[in-house]
């Protein structure tokens, strides 16, 4: 979400991801800290209203602290979307953690977390004809030209 909205500024990939039968869950506070550009906000908001978005205000911050003492190694944001993930699992859901980061998709393996990247979601829509060659080159290269950090050959 990140990505999307910060980085590359296509929130219109929101509604594909919801085109692949998945609600988008984010965790409050990233929502509340990461997703800082006000125009941001205000698409998040209508994405929450139309319910393409999920808001998940599942940790504590005790939890998370708790959380981030065996894996300081992690973002705080990263931190917040692997415990709602375990409990959202653990609670029966059927869910997938969003994951970019190499260090965090590590420790996402060795918790038994599911995860997928923002590349790996870009390839099931293309895969599934929701998204043209066209536009997934479109949208790599507006990954490639921002901050996002992703390994070329994983687009191959």
């Amino acid at each position: 979400m990140i990505a999307i909205s910060n980085e590359i500024k296509c929130p219109e990939l929101i509604e594909k991801i919801g085109l692949l039968g998945h609600v988008l869950a984010i965790p409050s506070y990233i929502v509340k800290y990461e997703l800082i550009d006000k125009n941001t906000s205000k698409i998040t908001e209508m994405y929450v209203q139309s319910g393409k978005i999920q808001i998940l205000n599942e940790n504590t911050a005790e939890e998370i602290l708790e959380f981030w003492k065996d894996f300081p190694q992690l973002d705080i944001g990263e931190c917040y979307s692997m415990l709602a993930y375990q409990k959202l699992r653990d609670a029966g859901e059927r869910v997938y953690c969003i994951l970019d980061d190499h260090k965090a998709r590590k420790i996402a393996k060795e918790l038994g977390i599911k995860f997928t990247g923002l590349i790996g979601l870009l390839l099931m829509m293309k895969q599934k004809d929701m998204m043209s060659s066209y536009e997934f080159d479109k949208v790599v290269k507006l990954l490639k030209d921002s901050n996002f950090r992703f390994s070329a050959d994983v687009v191959m």
